[in-house]
């Protein structure tokens, strides 16, 4: 007898470009270097740059080069910050009933159900009547006691 199972695994897989990153992101400084001076003996492809003055203020974001000046501290900026700190309410806070929209209370919705009776005249309006078999069938329901008698 054939028995049919499903199963549910999950794998982690690296490319070889992962794995090469990984590696290099544990090397120290040092062995950095000497990887990156073995790859340039290995590959002809490849040179060491030489980085100009010209080129180091090119590729400088300017945060270095930042001395700031008297008064022109960066916690000046923030020296008024209890005037700000409050300035942000919530907007639960600002409605009339003021609660969290996830707060709200939950309504059940309103079910209408069919009583049996309904059920049956639904049955029988399914099926290929004449117009008198159906009143006959209309009233024969309509004349059942709650037990159905």
């Amino acid at each position: 007898m054939q028995r049919l199972t499903q199963t549910q695994r999950q794998t982690l897989k690296f490319s070889p470009l992962q794995i090469q990153m990984l590696n290099l992101l544990g090397l120290n400084t040092l062995e950095l270097e000497q990887r990156i001076k073995d790859e340039l003996e290995e590959n002809p492809v490849l040179e060491e740059g030489v980085e100009t003055p010209e080129q180091a203020e090119e590729n400088s974001d300017g945060l270095d080069d930042f001395q700031p000046e008297g008064n022109d501290l960066p916690t000046d900026d923030f020296r008024d910050w209890d005037e700000f700190a409050d300035d942000d309410i919530p907007e639960y806070k600002t409605r009339s009933d003021n609660f969290a929209a996830d707060e709200d209370f939950y309504t059940s919705p309103i079910v209408q159900l069919n009583t049996w009776r309904e059920e049956l005249k639904e049955q029988v309006g399914t099926l290929e009547l004449t117009e008198r078999q159906r009143l006959i069938a209309d009233f024969i329901v309509d004349s059942l006691d709650d037990d159905a008698f």
